[in-house]
Formats: C-alpha cells, structure tokens, sequence
C-alpha cells in the first residue's frame, strides 16, 4: 500500500514538473510573440534606441526556442526576427550616411 502511494505521488510529482515547464515556455513564447510585435511597431516609427534594447530581449528570448525550430510556427517566428533586424541595419545605415 505504501508502494502504491510512493508511485502515485512519484507520478504526480513527474506530472508536476512537466506541466511547470510547459507553462514556462508558453509565458516565455508570449513574451517573444509581444516583443517582435513591439519590435515591428517601433521599426516602423524610427525608434533605433528602443529597438536596439528590445532586440537584445527579443533574441535571447529566441535562445530558449533553438531546439523548436522544426516547428513551422517558431521557423517562422525566427525568419520574422531575422528580417527584422536586417531591416533595422539597413535603416540605422541609411540613418548614419544621411546624417
């Protein structure tokens, strides 16, 4: 009888673990859906000095999903990213040459 508690608790205790890393990772995609919206946002407003600190957020936040990538969704999370930074090069570049 004490078996069968230790093994029910055991596996409720698995469950447990599981079910806090899920939550983790769905808070921390939420931040990273938010933060390349925001980022997109302030692209196109010209706010360079914001977006270079949301761009730091954005791709360590990215770190946390390298090993979701064949997932269609984060693939195409990743290529969002990666436009948008060679986006915000291109326009700090032009910013500096005009300026």
């Amino acid at each position: 009888m004490v078996q069968e508690i230790t093994q029910d608790v055991k596996s409720l205790d698995y469950a447990k673990r599981h079910l806090t890393h899920s939550v983790t990772v769905l808070k921390r995609l939420q931040m990273l859906v938010t933060a390349v919206d925001q980022l997109e946002t302030m692209s196109k407003n010209k706010q360079y000095k914001e977006s270079a600190q949301l761009l730091q957020a954005v791709i360590q936040l990215m770190q946390h999903f390298k090993s979701y990538k064949s997932v269609p969704q984060i693939a195409q999370l990743s290529d969002r990213i990666t436009a948008l930074k060679k986006h915000l090069e291109t326009c700090v570049i032009r910013e500096l040459e005009a300026g």
